[in-house]
């Protein structure tokens, strides 16, 4: 029983995720395309595939739209039941571990076309840097493959499937 109690916080602590977690995982896949796939989009396909921005700025020699997101990803407690003997007697306590992250996608535009796209935020998760900032970015990846033909056009929407072949 002291085993359990000895190798717990340990066992909880290896849960915890640093602050820096560069050496240990990678950018999410969707974010590192996005900086690649939006770089020379003008601001009407911008709009079109992230939406409007929640904030706008000029800056020398351009603008920067910024797109932000707050999202909770879930949280976790646990509660130490009271022991009755023992060294450690008492309430042994609880640990709770709020997950909640949020991204700030800042896209820069020289004139009308995107020039730099980053990201800012707590917006980790536990396998991926910058995970968080995925569902802002994610549209325009798919609008950008589209763009190339290389992703197929859009599903009919339901109840429309031969919308196509009446045209």
């Amino acid at each position: 029983m002291r085993a359990i109690f000895t190798l717990l916080p340990l066992a909880l602590l290896s849960c915890a995720r640093p602050d820096d977690l560069s050496p240990w995982a990678s950018e999410n896949r969707s974010v590192s395309r996005a900086r690649e796939a939006m770089t020379g989009m003008d601001k009407a396909d911008v709009l079109m595939c992230a939406g409007f921005p929640t904030d706008e700025a000029d800056v020398p020699g351009g603008t920067i739209w910024t797109f932000d997101l707050a999202r909770a990803r879930g949280n976790f407690n646990l509660n130490l039941p009271q022991i009755a003997t023992g060294p450690l007697q008492g309430s042994a306590g609880a640990i709770g571990v709020n997950s909640a992250g949020s991204c700030s996608a800042q896209v820069r535009f020289e004139g009308e076309r995107v020039t730099q796209v980053e990201f800012s935020g707590d917006n980790n998760t536990v396998r991926t840097i910058n995970g968080v900032c995925a569902p802002i970015v994610d549209g325009c990846v798919a609008y950008a493959a589209r763009a190339r033909g290389s992703l197929p056009p859009s599903p009919p929407l339901d109840g429309d499937e031969g919308a196509d072949q009446r045209r």
